[in-house]
């Protein structure tokens, strides 16, 4: 019986391997399973290309990774795959689909919706397509369509052990065969791949889905596996850079400290940064020491807001007065610093927004994301937002540069302080050399897009 897993096509500046299709992948082959994937991103396909190249394929199971950005595309191409061959079996998941089950599902012409974390339940789904498994209602996680109606069934506990799942796919994904437009676009070397070392995250900022997505509950691979993964990485697809994406990859020091050491003790030669960030209060002396020895050369913060009663509205649990030791530190360690900030949060006014640009260019960082608020589903600013009411939303604008306004300033504005905070922060000459000498020849086009989205 083949599968195929999808990602569709979308609009986003980055194209990294789908790390969430990969575990899939590796988890069906593990229970003998015939398994593809397409990424429609990185083979630079649009919906109608799609379409025909699943129909080349012809499986009998297709399953659609889908993030909001992409929801309007998945549901053009489950449609079509319907009316082309009803016979094939669709299933949906992913961050998107795992908030928003009922309407997503009821959406679009799938037969199938897996949420959260699709390891377990797709395996035992893919058991009763196959008529050896469990009856759909008994499959906790998932939702599927009875007589017009939706069925939301138990969700599924995250899985505690994380070394229980077989490392991605690599072979479907090959890190090796994706352009140098990685997470955060800037890196040192090349191939990249990014890993996960841990799934979770029990913190509640307002502005963020993860939990609602891969739960609250903080859970880690062993140091060994993820540092056996890099070596596989390094050994098979010439990797030279790892990009840990995890929430919360500092989080437990002792943990992120075992597996530098680890790095160190095989004596690995990678350089690595985290382009999703960590947490401002989550570093100490020997960590940062470690990090750095270990190949660290980029590490990337949530500083979100110069307003501390803008931060503790939205629970972001960071301490301010923190910040700018925090930055020196790893400074000094020859590491650099990225800042992330989010302008129009709840409670932004004009004085807000340029007190954040102005603290973020006193910061002696080395890159600064300035993005306008995006209320994601699962966030609780999305529940604010819209509540029930969703059936008008357009999800092609939910991206970073679209913004959304939540209060006191208007779109423009945000849009206006956006461009404000970009040009001070990278007219600083030191800034845009730094920023020129990591640029790569290949990368030009991709660099062309952002400044194009920045500016338009």
């Amino acid at each position: 019986m083949k599968v195929l897993l999808v990602a569709p096509p979308s609009n986003a500046l980055t194209i990294t391997p789908p790390l969430g299709l990969g575990y899939l992948a590796s988890t069906l082959r593990e229970n003998s399973y015939d398994v593809g994937i397409l990424d429609c991103l990185k083979e630079g396909i649009n919906v109608e290309q799609a379409i025909r190249k699943i129909k080349e394929i012809n499986p009998s199971v297709v399953g659609i990774s889908v993030v909001t950005a992409t929801y309007n595309n998945m549901k053009k191409i489950v449609n079509r795959i319907k009316k082309n061959n009803p016979d094939i079996k669709i299933v949906v998941g992913g961050p998107h689909a795992s908030v928003l089950p009922g309407p997503t599902l009821k959406g679009v012409n799938a037969d199938y919706l897996v949420m959260g974390e699709g390891e377990h339940t797709f395996l035992d789904l893919m058991d009763f397509i196959k008529k050896s498994g469990k009856e759909p209602d008994s499959i906790e996680g998932l939702c599927y369509k009875e007589n017009g109606e939706v069925i939301i069934n138990v969700i599924r506990k995250p899985i505690d052990n994380l070394n229980s799942i077989p490392f991605p796919a690599w072979d479907l994904i090959p890190p090796n065969k994706y352009p140098p437009a990685p997470h955060q676009l800037f890196f040192k070397s090349f191939p990249i791949a990014p890993i996960m070392t841990s799934r979770g995250c029990p913190f509640r900022c307002s502005f963020c889905s993860s939990g609602a997505f891969l739960g609250r509950k903080l859970r880690l691979r062993s140091p060994k596996e993820v540092v056996d993964e890099i070596e596989l990485l390094v050994n098979k697809y010439g990797v030279k850079e790892i990009h840990f994406e995890d929430d919360n990859f500092t989080l437990i020091k002792d943990h992120a400290k075992a597996i530098c050491r680890e790095i160190i003790a095989r004596n690995i030669k990678i350089v690595w940064q985290s382009p999703n960030g960590v947490r401002i209060d989550s570093l100490d002396d020997e960590l940062i020491y470690l990090m750095k020895e270990s190949g660290c050369y980029r590490l990337a913060f949530g500083i979100e807001s110069a307003s501390q009663k803008i931060l503790d509205r939205a629970n972001k649990m960071i301490d301010l007065r923190k910040v700018p030791d925090a930055i020196k530190k790893v400074k000094k360690a020859g590491i650099e610093a990225h800042g992330f900030f989010i302008l129009g949060l709840p409670g932004e006014t004009r004085e807000t927004a340029m007190e954040t640009i102005n603290f973020a260019t006193k910061l002696s960082l080395d890159l600064a994301n300035f993005a306008l608020l995006v209320p994601l589903p699962g966030s609780q600013i999305f529940k604010e937002c819209y509540g029930a009411d969703i059936e008008k939303i357009n999800w092609d604008e939910f991206n970073y540069f679209s913004g959304y306004t939540v209060g006191n300033l208007s779109l423009d504005n945000l849009r206006k302080f956006q461009k404000i905070a970009l040009r001070k922060f990278y007219s600083n000459p030191k800034v845009a050399f730094n920023l020129l000498r990591r640029i790569r020849i290949r990368q030009i086009p991709y660099l062309f897009k952002v400044m194009m989205k920045y500016l338009a």
